[in-house]
């Protein structure tokens, strides 16, 4: 019997033996199919490759923004009563976006006037500085009218604020402490340390227990701040909680801050909203300039207070003790600017500088502010009304005594999330709420959710009954002693201009008039040197003025329509990964913003040290933007043969493959700048298939699509190659400026074609965590533009005719002044310049600097140093001018 049991306990442990090795070699079947699978997958489809890893594949999902995160939870969400108290945006009584009727107005005026879209200067409309800096300041500040104000467009608060970050990150120890106030705005935070900065402090603000402001903590934090330190104040409606210091209580700040030598920023969003007064709200700022003679910058939105979420409009404004310190702060700003987004968008500007310039239009817009403010006070007190009634436990004046769009309730998380999932009623984590989502339909339901929330899960709260009187407790301070009457930026130096801009300026201020621009025609459309609007854009702007859209916030990635319809340009509607989901979108500010946000992901989840390769010669930019993101190691390919004056492919392959693996490679799309002179399809393909090989990260670079050949297929055609022929992952930085005309809208899209769906989610969570971070949202009105006319069949076909005549325009061009230049048996072999060899906007003419000099001095014919020329800037009129200038050059330079 024993025998028995231990046989069948034999058979037993064999079987589960060869179960397990059953089992194993099943696991080890799936594993090598797994790996063929993705061996396949790796080298697209094609088979016989080497297995290869993309950079993407380990990227994990960034979490979503707090706020933009919990508003896509409200959207989604299909209860009835829902209420929206999380997005600072106002809303009417009856719950709706609220297109203000001044904005309405100046949008049909400049709708009407049919206004080109040349590039703004760097620093953008000087119009608009003037008065965004007038409006905060007062037109009688004396550091305005003394030259005492570095001023710059931005990208709405977020994008000043990400100026001030940057330009204290280049120019101040990055170990300097950033004071925040507790609480304080989150992105504040983000902002800063987004550009390097670590060494974090937040300062008292908010006394819980009492609910009110905690001035004494406040001034004590200041005190006791390392001198020099970073502290970031708000002007007025304190976000989140709408409690303001008192003027009194202003006073001691900025004396503190004033003898501590802090850096001081006011974070302007509301001014106007806050109290329904302009000059009341603006006057801490005003205290600061003029009785304290404290330095200060000011980051400045005009989101709130104009309902222009969606334009992304703000100004950066720097208050100096010197004309000199100005200047050189705003020449470093304007540096930063340019290597991120190059130019500020326009239409906010001009709807700004509409409305402050027009008496009228401004009081009627000061009126609607009024109203505004109004509401939320009544909104306010028929809260607390309600609380009231319901005898919900604490005392709530707080709600009646804060101002502006928030209140900061004073309720637990736990207390808020029981809101949110029990009923519908959106708010955030820290107790903030938007008081323009109150309304007279939904406040009692608000009133009675939050009665029922705190009953679930009370917090227990001092009563606030023993409110002190801040204005009695103002300490007395000492007569001020200047800690330097020249102030902080006297040592700060002027750089270099832009090669490019700046060598536009020079032109702008020749007073020859027989000069010639063939540096920058700001439109690529030049009619007699002037440039003009193209139709189908006209159309579609006053399409989109008659149809009064509303100013939204935009996606953080920008509108879903417009980034499927410019990917779908280039890409094509029928491409694999666009249908397949793995391409990852987002709205950019224009090529240069695509081209930083790139750089940025790039510098993020690629070693520093990569290698960044770039044609020889390429678009300046190219090296200052990512050089901006920290990469220090630069190579380049060769790509224009000098003596040849043709395209050297050989050399540019060898130079690929030499390049560590890898690197990351930036091509154009297409009209090379600014040798105008590109691949052949096959030796795009050779391309391909090193950067394949070599595992280079490749980013092309599409800012002539359409404007080069005239065939917007025929452009795109290397990008499609790249995604269906050869499987490339790769980055496309996507610019409608040329193609379009629409350089000063600043539109564009960054596209990267993965692998996978999940890396494809994965790269636009963090591509939308950057945007988050230097500007929040993308302007709308460009955006609004490019989709109306990619989809309405009419415009698009009116499109594609003006850009055929664009490019034939410049092939005409292109053969006139080379059979000047014939004619005039210039020496040399000119022959590149024919569209057969090169095509759109540039040229590179092969000039020398000395020849180039000469051309300005002596002809008043502007080219850029190295030698570009670009062709739109040429007319029936200059152009025998132009070959007689480099005919004379070309002979006469040892006589320089």
């Amino acid at each position: 019997m024993v025998k028995i049991t231990d046989q069948v306990e034999h058979l037993a442990s064999e079987v589960s033996k060869l179960k397990e090795a059953i089992e194993s070699d099943k696991q080890l079947r799936d594993k090598v199919a797994e790996l063929e699978r993705s061996a396949q997958e790796n080298t697209g489809g094609k088979g016989g490759g080497v297995w290869k890893r993309s950079w993407a594949d380990g990227l994990v999902e960034a979490p979503p923004d707090a706020i933009f995160g919990l508003a896509g939870r409200y959207k989604e969400d299909t209860h009835p009563q829902k209420v929206d108290l999380v997005v600072g945006a106002y809303r009417t009584e009856e719950g709706k976006p609220y297109l203000l009727p001044s904005v309405a107005e100046a949008e049909r005026r400049l709708a009407e006037q049919r206004l080109r879209k040349d590039y703004a200067p760097i620093l953008g409309l000087p119009e608009f500085r003037h008065a965004s800096a007038g409006l905060v300041l007062g037109e009688d500040s004396p550091a305005l009218n003394e030259g005492r104000v570095a001023t710059c467009q931005s990208l709405s608060g977020t994008g000043a604020l990400s100026l001030v970050g940057y330009l204290y990150a280049r120019f101040v120890p990055i170990q300097t402490q950033v004071l925040l106030s507790n609480p304080t705005w989150a992105n504040h935070k983000a902002i800063f340390d987004y550009v390097g900065f670590r060494n974090f402090v937040n300062y008292p603000y908010w006394d819980e227990a009492k609910r009110r402001f905690d001035y004494e903590g406040m001034l004590r934090a200041l005190n006791e701040a390392p001198q020099r330190s970073i502290v970031i104040l708000h002007l007025c409606a304190h976000n989140p909680t709408g409690c303001d210091p008192t003027l009194a209580q202003w006073r001691g700040i900025g004396r503190v801050c004033w003898e501590r030598r802090h850096h001081v920023v006011f974070d302007s969003a509301y001014q106007g909203y806050a109290s329904g007064d302009l000059e009341r709200d603006a006057w801490p700022a005003r205290l600061f300039e003029r009785e304290l003679g404290l330095e200060f910058a000011i980051t400045q939105s005009y989101s709130k207070n104009m309902g222009l979420y969606g334009e992304r409009i703000g100004c950066f404004s720097y208050i100096t003790k010197t004309k000199s310190s100005a200047e050189a702060i705003q020449e470093q700003v304007k540096v930063i600017a340019r290597r991120t987004y190059s130019n500020p968008p326009v239409h906010g500007a001009r709807l700004v500088t509409t409305i402050l310039r027009d008496k009228q239009l401004c009081k009627q817009w000061e009126k609607e502010l009024s109203g505004m403010s109004n509401r939320i006070m009544k909104m306010r007190t028929e809260l607390q009304k309600q609380l009231i009634k319901l005898e919900v436990p604490g005392n709530w004046d707080h709600i009646v005594s804060q101002i502006g769009m928030f209140s900061f309730t004073g309720m637990s998380k736990a207390q808020c999330k029981i809101m949110t999932d029990r009923f519908h009623v959106y708010m955030l984590g820290n107790g903030r709420i938007s008081m323009a989502g109150l309304n007279t339909k939904n406040v009692e339901y608000v009133a009675k959710a939050m009665a029922a929330s705190i009953k679930a899960n009370p917090a227990v709260h001092e009563d606030g009954a023993n409110h002190i009187d801040i204005e009695e407790v103002v300490p007395k301070i000492d007569p001020l002693r200047l800690p330097s009457p020249l102030g902080q930026w006297t040592q700060l130096t002027v750089p270099v201009p832009d090669p490019i801009f700046g060598a536009y300026e020079t032109y702008k201020s020749d007073p020859r008039q027989e000069k010639v621009n063939l540096l920058l025609v700001a439109d690529g459309r030049s009619i007699d040197s002037k440039s003009h609007l193209l139709l189908s854009v006209a159309q579609a702007e006053e399409k989109l003025a008659e149809d009064r859209g509303l100013k939204e916030y935009m996606p953080i990635d920008g509108a879903a329509d417009f980034r499927k319809a410019s990917a779908s340009l280039i890409l094509g509607s029928d491409s694999p990964a666009l249908l397949e989901n793995r391409v990852a979108t987002c709205q950019s500010i224009s090529g240069t913003g695509a081209l930083s946000l790139v750089a940025a992901l790039l510098s993020r989840f690629l070693p520093i040290e990569t290698n960044i390769v770039l044609a020889r010669p390429t678009w300046s930019n190219h090296r200052q933007i990512f050089e901006f993101c920290g990469f220090r190691n630069f190579l380049n390919h060769r790509y224009w043969n000098e003596k040849k004056n043709c395209l050297d492919i050989d050399g540019m392959l060898e130079d690929l493959r030499k390049a560590p693996t890898r690197s990351i490679v930036i091509l154009q799309l297409c009209a090379h700048n600014p040798t105008g002179c590109d691949p052949t399809r096959e030796d795009w393909r050779r391309i391909g298939r090193i950067c394949w090989e070599k595992r280079h990260n490749v980013v092309l670079d599409c800012a002539y699509q359409g404007y080069a050949s005239g065939d917007l297929e025929r452009d795109a055609w290397p990008a499609r190659l790249f995604e269906r022929e050869i499987g490339l992952e790769f980055a496309i930085t996507q610019s409608f400026s040329k193609p379009l005309g629409l350089y000063s809208e600043r539109i564009g899209c960054l596209s990267y074609v993965c692998k996978t769906e999940r890396a494809a989610r994965a790269i636009q969570s963090q591509v939308k965590t950057l945007v988050r971070r230097t500007y929040s949202n993308p302007p709308l009105h460009g955006a609004r533009i490019v989709t109306t006319i990619l989809n309405d069949v009419k415009l698009k076909a009116l499109w594609e005719k003006e850009l055929v005549a664009m490019a034939h325009r410049i092939s005409r061009l292109r053969g006139e002044l080379l059979a000047e230049l014939e004619q005039l048996r210039t020496p040399g072999d000119w022959s590149h310049f024919t569209a057969k060899n090169e095509m759109g906007m540039f040229s590179h003419t092969g000039l020398t600097r000395k020849q180039v000099e000469m051309m300005r001095k002596k002809h008043a014919v502007y080219l850029l140093k190295t030698g570009r020329l670009s062709w739109p800037g040429l007319t029936s009129k200059n152009i025998m001018r132009v070959a007689q200038a480099i005919d004379d050059v070309v002979r006469n330079e040892s006589r320089l």
